[in-house]
């Protein structure tokens, strides 16, 4: 995902540089989108599985900062 953001060195210990991320991403409104059109649909699932699999529960709980 992030070679197609032009993101392709990762630091000594094989993880993505966050810092080059955060510098790519809040500069460049489109990128931006683009990453949000990714990220935010999966959070979505992941958020409807997680009630979805707890529907017999008296509460559920989904702490997100991307729904606000």
């Amino acid at each position: 995902m992030f070679r197609s953001f032009g993101i392709t060195s990762l630091e000594k210990d094989n993880f993505i540089d966050r810092q080059k991320i955060r510098t790519v991403f809040f500069q460049d409104k489109d990128i931006r989108q683009r990453l949000e059109g990714i990220v935010h649909p999966a959070v979505d699932r992941k958020v409807k599985s997680f009630i979805s699999a707890n529907e017999h529960d008296d509460y559920v709980a989904v702490f997100n900062p991307l729904l606000f």
